[in-house]
């Protein structure tokens, strides 16, 4: 019995937008986050995972967000740079997380 494409298409690639929408997270490449006391940086995102490279450690594991601690760095000197970078970075920001929530 012959399959068509559209028995083989898989459903979209759920990514940062996606965990932020979901758990109200700054989540992003890079992002700075603490799993169980310890530190470590999102390294990337995979369907409603994130998988956290822990300070010291080789490899990435996966995480729930709602597990981590979300580190929100922002310095007062360093608005200047981070403007000129977030023109670079568009595809990294979540647009729909809130601090006021």
């Amino acid at each position: 019995m012959a399959t068509t494409n559209t028995e083989l298409k898989m459903p979209p690639r759920l990514g940062f937008e996606d965990i932020c929408a979901q758990f109200n997270v700054p989540a992003k490449k890079g992002a700075r986050v603490v799993y169980q006391g310890q530190p470590g940086t999102v390294t990337t995102a995979r369907g409603l995972m994130v998988r956290v490279r822990l300070d010291g450690m080789t490899w990435s594991r996966p995480y729930m967000p709602d597990e981590l601690e979300w580190i929100d760095e922002v310095d007062e000197g360093d608005e200047a740079s981070k403007a000129n970078d977030d023109d670079a970075r568009n595809d990294d920001r979540c647009t729909s997380y809130r601090q006021d929530a």
